[in-house]
C-alpha cells in the first residue's frame, strides 16, 4: 500500500475555486482502480491550505492517479490559476 499527504495551497482570494475543482476531482479519484482512500481537507487554521490524505494498492495505482486526464485538468492545466506554490507531498510509511 502506498498513502501519502499532499499539501495544496490555494492563490489568495482563490480557495473556494480550489476547493470546488478538488471536490470535482475527488469524486472522480474515488473511483479509480486502486485508490483506497483519498480524503481532502482544509485548515483551521489557513483556508488558502488544502491537505489531502491518499492511499494507493500500489505505485502503479499512484502513478495511474498522476498522470489521468481528471487529475491534470486541475493541477496541471489550471495549477496557475489556483495554486500559490507547488503541491508539496510527504510520502507515509505505515508502521
Amino acid at each position: 500500500m502506498v498513502s501519502l499527504i499532499a499539501k495544496i495551497t490555494a492563490i489568495p482570494g482563490k480557495e473556494t475555486q480550489l476547493m470546488e475543482a478538488i471536490t470535482n476531482l475527488t469524486k472522480i479519484t474515488r473511483e479509480e482502480t486502486g485508490c483506497i482512500t483519498y480524503i481532502p481537507h482544509v485548515s483551521v487554521e489557513n483556508t488558502a491550505e488544502i491537505i489531502i490524505f491518499e492511499q494507493y494498492v500500489d505505485e502503479a495505482a499512484l502513478q495511474y492517479h498522476a498522470s489521468s486526464p481528471h487529475f491534470n485538468a486541475v493541477f496541471a492545466e489550471r495549477s496557475g490559476e489556483l495554486l500559490s506554490k507547488p503541491i508539496e507531498v510527504t510520502m507515509l510509511k505505515e508502521f
